[in-house]
């Protein structure tokens, strides 16, 4: 589960979560979009309690609840239309957190908009704002995640403002790194990946999950996480990481088993450990406890704490492309372009039929090519996004603020069935 970290797509990008509202009502006062042809929306995600594409022609539009002023055009309520968001220029890449938002545009300017209570913001206050203001010149990547925002500026240096011991509501540098091309966020863990492939971690420490062999609360200062080989690939879930080598080896460190217990439980790692026996993977997906991975085989798999009890999910031969893993449930697509969905399924994130287990999600036949899975920890609740090939968003799971677009009626708070967000055509992708 990428909580948060900078996802592109080209051109754009996202990562987001999910959370559980009650219901309300409020009159959109911002203009409506209708998103077809050349205004295409690049990538739709769900976010928290609300959701957001970037458009092909680099608009962004938003929807769902806005208490904090996270959707960006003013202070309403919530909307289930798609509203957009007035940029002056073409957006590249967004970061969206709980209530925050962080947008990178065409010039290197950082936007930001939404709850500032800890100055996750990066204007020098905090104070929310409903509106997007510039706090930043001359980055090339963002991320932001709980009450923390990262970026990443021209020359490989990373920057951070917020909470998590940050303690500045200005953006300011995190000395001893360089050249770093990637950056990583959740739950308070931060993560930079360099050039070389070396992997940097600063914040909370707690059961490993800096994997510096402390099980600390907090550290400021970036530190090398010894004893890993040229890292390529990553993921950030709540308790523990995976990260997968050149090779395509799998290491863990953190706690793996899914509760935040103590350094004394099985499989808490507080330094990083190899993952012997899983065969090797492309990628790698973290949920709260479950680990997933697709092979070079491209077959789907999963384990729980002890990677000897690896297991394919799908006891034949689809080949799988994609995974998006959230706290509590998991969509895949395959090579063919079939959407699969596990895990959770209380408010019918992964279809209309009862159970956890692993089952194709249909979409009217139509070929996907992206999706995206998030969770709300406290109450499972999810939402899933899906992208066909023809151009076309789908959702279904939690709709409690109208993440989903669908119309404000109190019989309306989830849907089993996919359904298309209305004025969302022509979209290219989804992180």
């Amino acid at each position: 589960m990428t909580t948060s970290g900078f996802l592109r797509l080209a051109p754009v990008a996202a990562a987001v979560s999910v959370l559980r509202a009650s219901f309300m009502v409020a009159l959109a006062v911002a203009s409506m979009l209708t998103l077809t042809g050349a205004q295409a929306a690049a990538l739709i995600a769900g976010g928290d309690k609300h959701a957001m594409a970037v458009l092909a022609n680099g608009q962004v539009a938003t929807w769902g609840d806005n208490n904090r002023g996270q959707l960006g055009f003013g202070k309403i309520l919530l909307t289930s239309t798609p509203l957009e968001v007035a940029l002056p220029n073409p957006v590249e890449s967004v970061s969206v957190a709980s209530t925050h938002v962080l947008a990178l545009d065409s010039e290197g300017n950082i936007w930001s908009w939404g709850k500032n209570q800890s100055g996750q913001l990066g204007d020098g206050t905090t104070t929310d704002r409903s509106t997007p203001t510039i706090v930043f010149r001359g980055a090339t990547q963002i991320a932001a995640s709980g009450n923390v925002s990262l970026a990443i500026d021209t020359a490989g240096t990373v920057w951070e403002w917020g909470s998590v011991f940050v303690g500045s509501a200005s953006p300011r540098v995190v000395e001893g790194m360089s050249n770093v091309v990637k950056i990583f966020s959740a739950g308070g863990t931060k993560l930079a990946l360099d050039q070389a492939g070396r992997v940097w971690a600063w914040g909370d420490g707690q059961n490993g999950k800096r994997g510096d062999g402390e099980n600390t609360f907090n550290n400021a200062v970036p530190s090398q996480i010894a004893g890993l080989p040229p890292i390529r690939e990553i993921d950030i879930g709540r308790w523990h990481v995976l990260a997968v080598d050149a090779n395509g080896g799998v290491w863990a460190w953190g706690n793996a088993s899914g509760i935040n217990g103590t350094p004394f439980d099985s499989f808490v790692y507080l330094t990083p450990t190899k993952l012997t026996g899983l065969p090797a993977m492309t990628m790698v997906g973290v949920g709260t406890g479950d680990n997933y991975g697709i092979g070079i085989d491209g077959a789907l798999y999963t384990w729980f704490g002890n990677p000897s009890a690896y297991r394919r999910m799908v006891q034949n031969t689809v080949s799988f492309a994609r995974l998006s893993v959230g706290d509590y449930h998991g969509l895949a697509v395959d090579q063919a372009g079939a959407a699969w969905g596990w895990g959770s399924n209380n408010v019918g994130q992964i279809g209309p039929d009862a159970g956890s287990d692993i089952r194709r999600i249909a979409l009217n036949g139509l070929s996907v090519k992206g999706i995206s899975a998030s969770d709300y920890f406290t109450s499972e609740e999810g939402t899933s996004f899906f992208v066909t090939t023809d151009g076309k968003a789908f959702g279904l799971g939690s709709n409690a603020s109208l993440q989903l677009a669908v119309a404000a009626t109190s019989e309306v708070t989830s849907r089993s069935f996919p359904g298309q967000i209305a004025n969302l055509q022509g979209v290219i992708g989804v992180s």
